[in-house]
């Protein structure tokens, strides 16, 4: 009875909550074409989603304001002129929703990259070329717990850069909070010709160590060109390997498999490891040109019962072999997914799974289609255990 009280206690505090419904309409960034796109909750949480979808930024429409309890009765109305759906609800709350139909999509995403002795990481060529730029451009780095070199450091590069990479949308720290944190954090500044260009708070609290914030100076554009970012994982990663560490927290990244701070940590060795609490619900409510191209280039990252997974989606007529294959899952098939699951249309004709020879070749297999849009969709997934020959375990904090 108890437990029953407590239930009815909770379905009542529900029934106060209320959620925004809004529609975000402009061109899609890459077809063109008209995009209309249904918003169920913040706006905020889901911004990566929205800046991905529209080539300017959208014109907003509020269309209600409904109980948490009505929503899904909303949303089906809602969803006639629509080309996909997009919610994000509190987590206590989101049962409310059927379980079948949605993308469950992480906004941020946790990565780890485990050190070897001398804070090495194993070597690609895109990090080769970061190395010679951190030497040519005379790169070098300093320690500082100076409350002086922290102001500098939060005012001309942490705040630049947040609003250099995320505009309007941008959430900046608060001073005082990061202030605070100095207490238990390192500050390590790069310097090229005796000028702070960058820097990254070193979190000691907390186990495994984090990078806590980044920060690049004006011009951001002209320093991330000579390697400022790349310098701060480099130095960073010696001096916690100098300190005994093996494992580094390198913080969340957005849920996009091609979004550029995800795929800079990816060539660092990042590996995914959980997520933060919010969620978007991703639901395709009409298959549209510009969903099509929406979704072909914004691969994400998804929920499934299997774990994290990779989301690709194809064109019909994409030519599909080993070599598409193989490249495809060098670029998206992060450490720590378990699968990458490519989404084909009704309509595609595989031509390349077949061939034999090639590892990424034999991890192909065809699942069960899955319906979105009304329409039974191909589903092949590229499988990580089969690339690592075994099961991969999560790595833990040294």
């Amino acid at each position: 009875m108890r437990i029953l009280r407590v239930l009815h206690e909770i379905r009542k505090s529900l029934l106060h909550v209320r959620v925004d419904l809004s529609i975000a309409s402009g061109i899609e960034a890459a077809s063109g074409e008209p995009l209309r796109v249904l918003l169920a909750g913040s706006t905020q949480k889901s911004a990566f989603l929205l800046n991905s979808a529209f080539r300017d930024p959208p014109e907003m429409t509020q269309r209600c304001r409904v109980s948490i309890w009505q929503l899904n009765a909303y949303l089906r109305d809602a969803a006639a002129d629509c080309d996909f759906s997009i919610v994000a609800l509190p987590q206590f709350s989101r049962g409310i929703l059927p379980p079948h139909g949605y993308f469950v999509i992480p906004n941020w995403i946790n990565g780890m990259v485990t050190l070897s002795p001398t804070g090495d990481v194993p070597r690609n060529r895109s990090l080769d070329s970061d190395l010679r730029l951190i030497k040519k451009h005379r790169l070098e780095p300093k320690i500082s717990e100076a409350p002086e070199a922290f102001d500098d450091f939060y005012y001309r590069m942490h705040v630049p850069l947040v609003r250099h990479s995320h505009g309007s949308l941008a959430l900046i720290a608060p001073y005082e909070l990061l202030r605070k944190k100095l207490r238990s954090c390192e500050l390590l500044t790069i310097f090229q010709d005796g000028q702070p260009i960058s820097g990254v708070m070193i979190d000691h609290s907390v186990r495994p160590h984090k990078l806590l914030v980044l920060g690049v100076s004006q011009p951001i554009g002209e320093h991330l060109r000579s390697g400022a970012s790349a310098a701060v994982y480099h130095f960073a990663f010696k001096h916690l390997a100098n300190q005994g560490h093996r494992l580094v927290d390198v913080g969340a990244s957005q849920g996009l498999l091609n979004d550029g701070v995800m795929q800079f940590k990816k060539k660092w060795g990042m590996r995914l490891q959980g997520h933060k609490a919010d969620l978007s619900l991703l639901r395709v409510l009409h298959w549209s040109a510009a969903t099509a191209a929406f979704l072909k280039r914004s691969p994400f990252v998804h929920k499934t019962a299997e774990g994290l997974c990779g989301a690709v989606f194809l064109g019909a007529n994409d030519p599909v072999d080993d070599t598409w294959l193989n490249r495809t899952r060098k670029s998206y098939l992060l450490d720590g997914l378990e699968n990458l699951i490519l989404f084909q249309p009704p309509s595609f004709q595989a031509s390349g799974f077949q061939a034999s020879g090639d590892d990424v070749a034999a991890s192909a297999r065809v699942g069960q289609p899955t319906v979105l849009a009304g329409q039974s969709w191909h589903c092949t997934r590229l499988c990580a255990r089969t690339f690592a020959g075994r099961a991969r375990r999560p790595i833990r904090p040294n």
